[in-house]
């Protein structure tokens, strides 16, 4: 849906310029850079999402290295400059969501595999999330040793 609507966009612009009660729906070219950026972000999961979609049986042996290309390619984005400032920062949020959503899940009865792919990419990604978290409560967050 973002795609085809970069893709139409002049029709879009032609369209809310005509009638004046979509005259507040108009993107700016700095709204429109942001909705291309957001695709790109997207795209990773996306693709992800229709390969796991195409398996019968997901097995963890499958899926783990699929999950940490996907957090691979948000701490890329998260930290390279060309990108803007909100995408990082979205970025930045989804990561520590993340974060949060494995610290919980260490404390339910995972399997032995999936607790030491995770405990290890936290520990491994921890610096990562440090500089966005305040020192205290960073502490409760990652306190598992």
């Amino acid at each position: 849906m973002v795609e085809r609507s970069l893709s139409i966009r002049k029709g879009l612009e032609e369209v809310t310029a005509r009638n004046r009660d979509l005259r507040d729906l108009d993107l700016s070219d700095a709204e429109w850079a942001l909705v291309k950026e957001a695709m790109e972000f997207l795209e990773p999961f996306a693709l992800i999402t229709k390969h796991v979609e195409a398996f019968k049986y997901p097995t963890l042996s499958s899926v783990i290295p699929l999950f940490n290309k996907l957090m691979d390619d948000m701490e890329e984005w998260s930290s390279n400059t060309r990108h803007s400032e909100e995408s990082r920062a979205g970025a930045n949020a989804a990561l520590y969501n993340i974060y949060i959503l494995e610290k919980k899940n260490l404390r339910w009865n995972m399997s032995s595999i999936e607790m030491i792919s995770v405990k290890c990419r936290l520990k491994k990604k921890q610096e990562t999330v440090l500089g966005l978290i305040h020192e205290n409560t960073t502490k409760k967050i990652f306190k598992y040793n």
